[in-house]
């Protein structure tokens, strides 16, 4: 299975770029050809290339994106990690304050409830 994945992988890599780099090369040949007419008054004779490139394109980017996701990840990772415990580190004392407000409210809600709770008890054996 996971050979399967790698061998689908490679493929998706090789063929993603070649679509890509195609249709990089046809765009830029449209282009060229575009800018050139206009600037010699006369109609561009390979205008039918924007519409190979732009398909081409379209096709080889996800296609390579999907092929180099994992790279990609990791790359991520490894540059919002130190970021991320940095941030940890600063909100750390923050944190650790509000914990220490949160518990010390709980115990006060519980000992006020157990007071509640026997004054209520003591007025019923009253009556």
């Amino acid at each position: 299975m996971k050979n399967r994945h790698e061998k689908f992988k490679l493929a998706m890599k090789i063929t993603g770029l070649i679509l890509l780099i195609g249709g990089i090369a046809f765009i830029i040949v449209g282009a060229v050809d575009f800018f050139i007419a206009t600037s010699q008054w006369r109609q561009p004779e390979k205008f039918w290339a924007f519409f190979v490139g732009f398909p081409l394109f379209a096709f080889g980017l996800p296609m390579t994106l999907t092929g180099f996701h994992r790279e990609i990840a990791r790359y991520m990772k490894d540059e919002m990690s130190p970021v991320i415990n940095e941030a940890a580190k600063d909100i750390s004392p923050a944190v650790e304050a509000t914990a220490k407000a949160a518990a010390a409210g709980v115990k006060k809600g519980l000992e006020q409830s157990a007071t509640n709770g026997k004054d209520e008890e003591s007025a019923e054996t009253k009556e």
